[in-house]
C-alpha cells in the first residue's frame, strides 16, 4: 500500500513538473513561433513578388520599343486624351470640305471640364464629345463622306442620320441630300494601376491585334500640317545686303 502510494505521488509530481516545463514553454516559446509564421509569411509573399517581377522582366526585354511605341501612338490617334477636342472637329471638317459638303450647321459639346474645386466633376455618364451638324451635297459625295467619318480617327460613332432626297429638275434624277447628324467621339480614361510593381504586365491579346491592324488602316488627319514653321526676321534690316 505504501508502495502505491509513493508510486502515486511520484507520477503526480511527475506530472505536475511536465505541466510547469510546458507552460515555460509555450510562454517562452510562443512568441518565437508566432514571429516565425509572420517572417515564413513574409518570405513567400517576397518570392511571390519576386516571381512576378522576374516575369514582368522578362516580358519588357522581350518587347519592341518601336512597335510599342507605334501602338500607343494609335491608340492615341484612335481614342484622343480627354477633352482633346481640337483633332475631332478638325477631322470632321477637312472630311466634309475635301468632299465639298456645305457645313450649314456645327455645334459640339466638350460638357463639364472642371468644378469651382478645380476638380473633375463626378458623372456616371461615359466620357464623349458630341457633335451635331447640319449639311447638303451631292448624293455621291455625301455617301463618301459619311463613310470616311466611319473609317477616321479619332474613332466617331454615328448616333443619329437624317437624309432628304432631293432631285434634279432637269434630270429628274437624284441629285443632292439635305440632312442632319449627331457624332460622339469618346476620350480616354487615365489608368488607375498602371505601373504597379506587384502587378503582371498587361499584354494585348489577340483580338486587340487584329483592331490596331484595323485600326492602322484608318484615315488620320494631322493638325500638325496647318502650322508650318518659318523662319522669322529679328531685329533690323541689313542695309548693306551682299548678293
Amino acid at each position: 500500500m505504501k508502495n502505491t502510494v509513493k508510486f502515486v505521488k511520484s507520477l503526480a509530481l511527475l506530472v505536475l513538473i511536465t505541466f510547469v516545463i510546458a507552460g515555460i514553454g509555450l510562454y517562452v516559446f510562443m512568441p518565437k513561433f508566432k514571429e516565425y509564421q509572420e517572417i515564413k509569411k513574409e518570405i513567400e509573399a517576397q518570392n511571390q513578388r519576386i516571381t512576378v517581377l522576374t516575369r514582368k522582366l522578362n516580358d519588357l526585354s522581350s518587347l519592341s520599343e518601336k512597335e510599342l511605341e507605334d501602338n500607343v501612338d494609335l491608340s492615341l490617334k484612335s481614342v484622343p486624351a480627354e477633352k482633346d477636342f481640337y483633332v475631332v472637329v478638325k477631322n470632321i471638317k477637312n472630311i466634309f470640305g475635301q468632299e465639298g459638303i456645305l457645313l450649314s450647321a456645327f455645334q459640339f459639346t466638350v460638357g463639364e471640364i472642371s468644378t469651382q474645386s478645380a476638380k473633375k466633376a463626378a458623372s456616371d455618364l461615359p466620357e464623349f464629345f458630341g457633335v451635331s451638324l447640319s449639311f447638303s451635297g451631292p448624293v455621291d459625295k455625301t455617301e463618301r463622306a459619311i463613310s470616311r467619318l466611319e473609317n477616321s480617327l479619332p474613332l466617331l460613332s454615328i448616333d443619329l442620320l437624317k437624309l432628304t432626297s432631293e432631285y434634279s429638275s432637269s434630270s429628274g434624277q437624284l441629285g443632292n441630300y439635305t440632312g442632319s447628324m449627331n457624332l460622339k467621339s469618346y476620350f480616354a480614361l487615365l489608368p488607375k494601376t498602371l505601373g504597379a510593381i506587384d502587378k503582371e504586365l498587361p499584354k494585348i491579346s489577340s483580338p486587340q491585334k487584329k483592331q490596331l491592324e484595323e485600326l492602322s488602316a484608318y484615315e488620320y488627319y494631322s493638325t500638325e500640317e496647318e502650322f508650318p514653321t518659318e523662319g522669322i526676321a529679328v531685329g533690323r534690316e541689313n542695309p548693306f545686303p551682299v548678293y
